[in-house]
């Protein structure tokens, strides 16, 4: 990739000739925000529905347009209306649209598939057995198919942040994936451990028993130890 190796040979030239201070000179600075500000970052997700439907559904569904300020969305907004018949609907962060696209797929286009995956994380979260084990005792019944949970989608690309998002932040409190999984985001290992606490917090990780299934005891049970979930429930990810 030349454009990734020009900009490795550039960052190693920087350091090398030991060039980082130069960085803050307004000569230098090239942001997308606040006073350096030289570009606009957009997140715009596509809503159009390929085949027959895709030249109405690119000029008549409101087009998303996420700014990471109102500059940049309200030039986003400019650029789309000139072909978004609708009118595009422009917020103030790209986190908003990609929630916004998120949520359109899960609620439209997924159907079934995420009940597949959802269980399937699930399976993944507590260790226990097999998904392919338990869809295969579900579709005993006869009277429904349960699919499976990452395969023959028909090329169909199925979002899995709403199911996979709970299990993506336990997997990192975990002490067996943890740095398997900040390490996927490149956390640097000084704020690791602060990272840690915000997310058990965020989580309420810690619980008043030894076991999941004594928890409603443990508002009578004196003398109980407090220990993090991720140490009751096996925590095994496949990630990718």
């Amino acid at each position: 990739d030349p454009m990734a190796a020009t900009t490795t040979a550039r960052r190693e030239t920087i350091s090398e000739e030991n060039l980082s201070g130069e960085l803050n000179s307004p000569r230098f600075r090239y942001e997308a925000t606040g006073p350096f500000k030289k570009y606009n970052l957009l997140y715009t997700p596509s809503r159009v529905d390929l085949g027959a439907e895709e030249i109405n559904s690119v000029k008549n569904v409101p087009k998303w347009v996420g700014g990471l300020d109102w500059d940049a969305a309200t030039s986003g907004k400019a650029l789309y209306s000139l072909y978004n018949v609708a009118g595009p609907t422009a917020v103030e962060s790209p986190r908003l649209t990609e929630f916004l696209k998120v949520g359109e797929n899960f609620f439209s286009r997924g159907g079934v598939f995420y009940l597949s995956l959802a269980a399937g994380v699930n399976i993944d979260a507590l260790g226990m057995g097999d998904f392919e084990f338990f869809r295969g005792e579900w579709n005993k019944r006869g009277d429904r198919i349960v699919l499976p949970a990452g395969e023959t989608y028909g090329g169909f690309c199925v979002p899995k942040e709403f199911s996979l998002l709970y299990a993506i932040i336990t997997a990192a409190v975990s002490p067996q994936t943890r740095d398997r999984m900040l390490d996927s985001f490149h956390v640097d290992k000084r704020l690791r451990e602060e990272v840690v606490k915000d997310l058990r917090k965020l989580l309420q990780k810690r619980v008043g028993c030894f076991s999941i299934y004594s928890s409603t005891l443990a508002g009578s049970s004196p003398g109980v130890n407090s220990q993090p979930v991720s140490s009751i429930i096996k925590t095994s990810f496949a990630t990718s």
